[in-house]
């Protein structure tokens, strides 16, 4: 039986070498007997195939060629419906890429940040990203798709932030009862400081890739998608008002980097630093703001509990904060509840920058580059005037309920967090 079977097969590998010739080839067995010749892998295919058009089973056909069940299934099946032989591979997944194209691949990877493989798909690759990920796994240690958490940690309302936040709230709604609910809101002022960088640009995440020791592109340099060199940072002081806004004030120290975190030894601006020329200018400029639209006196104030800002401390740096506020601004809100950045209307429009600045989708060749658009988009919005009016006095239609609304929702969760 077995000399009958090799005289069929050598038949079989006759006719194949006489149409398409001789190519690699590989060794097959019959059980442990081995073969008295080779079959590369498509000439093994055609005697599969041959096989199972005469009846044989997938079962018998394959082991005798050198496949698996499936495999001789699929190249049966394969034949039934075109009518050719297409190129057999290995089993299992067909190659979607190249190692010339998985290099590619990795080198842009390792190049710069991307939010997707798709960014970097090399051009004829149909395959999805997945499948290239995969392909890129096998010449890498790892490459992991990392999502970001840019937003800020919110720490837990204790029963005694929540009972703080309640007493607040109830005491402006009673004094925007008194004094006109639309009078008071447009005598509002907020300022705070944000800190802006090019990953919050990037939500969706990052390929984090680790260059495998033996792969030809170890040891060329730290990949910058795990290191934090091309991350551009800002840190931005600003004043809104119905009216419009500040400048934005971004001449500080310690904050202007190319590498989060800051320069070495300082991470923002102390208390001296903000007294000197950070605070008298946001108060000068609100004041100039209200005076055009004719409120002169009886604008508000307010700036949170940070460090720097001092306003409750009874230290000499926190009483020369109270002096300035008080030389400079008629009123302000000097029991701001802590952990309350959801009723301050600037944490909205820092969101709004940050939305806009993802709509752009632009590239910053520097950091000169990255500061003028977020100067260029804080104006933008400031011009807004239904932006401002929405964000002050809400707007059903846009699911905005502005100030008032704000403190309203605090005081039905008995001072907890709004969704804001």
């Amino acid at each position: 039986m077995p000399t009958k079977l090799w005289e069929f097969f050598r038949h079989a590998l006759a006719a194949y070498r006489g149409r398409w010739g001789n190519g690699g080839t590989a060794f097959f067995k019959l059980g442990d007997m081995p073969a008295p010749f080779t079959f590369n892998r498509d000439q093994a295919a055609v005697a599969c195939i041959t096989l199972r058009a005469v009846g044989v089973p997938a079962a018998i056909a394959a082991p005798l060629t050198g496949w698996s069940v499936p495999q001789a299934r699929r190249i049966y099946d394969e034949w039934r419906g075109s009518g050719k032989i297409s190129k057999a591979h290995g089993g299992g997944r067909r190659p979607a890429m190249t190692k010339e194209q998985v290099k590619a691949v990795v080198g842009a990877l390792t190049a710069c940040r991307v939010n997707s493989i798709k960014d970097v798909m090399p051009s004829g690759v149909h395959a999805h990203p997945t499948t290239v990920a995969r392909h890129v796994r096998k010449v890498v240690v790892s490459a992991t798709y990392r999502k970001r958490r840019m937003k800020k940690k919110l720490f837990d309302l204790t029963p005694r932030h929540k009972r703080r936040r309640l007493e607040w709230a109830q005491t402006q709604l009673k004094r925007a009862q008194k004094a006109g609910k639309g009078v008071y809101v447009k005598h509002l002022s907020f300022t705070d400081s944000k800190i802006f960088i090019t990953a919050e640009l990037e939500p969706q995440g990052e390929w984090v890739i680790k260059l495998d020791a033996d792969s030809e592109e170890h040891g060329q340099r730290e990949p910058p998608s795990t290191s934090r060199a091309h991350c551009y940072k800002l840190h931005a002081y600003g004043g809104v008002t119905l009216f419009g806004f500040t400048s934005l004030i971004t001449e500080v120290s310690g904050t202007r980097s190319r590498v989060v975190g800051g320069a070495p030894g300082k991470k923002g601006v102390d208390a001296r630093e903000y007294q000197d020329r950070i605070l008298p200018r946001l108060l000068k400029e609100l004041a100039a703001i209200f005076a055009k639209h004719g409120i002169e006196h009886g604008w508000i104030f307010q700036q949170d509990g940070a460090p720097a800002h001092t306003v409750s401390s009874k230290t000499d740096l926190g009483k020369a904060a109270r002096a300035i506020i008080t030389r400079l601004a008629p009123r302000c809100i000097w029991d701001w509840p802590s952990l309350s950045p959801d009723l301050s209307l600037i944490e909205s429009v820092w969101a709004e920058v940050v939305a806009r600045m993802r709509r752009a989708k632009l590239s910053y060749a520097n950091h000169s580059e990255f500061e003028s658009h977020v100067k260029a988009i804080w104006e933008e919005i400031s011009a807004d005037k239904d932006y401002l009016h929405n964000l002050y006095y809400g707007n059903p239609k846009k699911n905005n309920v502005g100030f008032l609304g704000r403190l309203e929702q605090c005081v039905e969760r008995n001072g907890g967090r709004t969704p804001h």
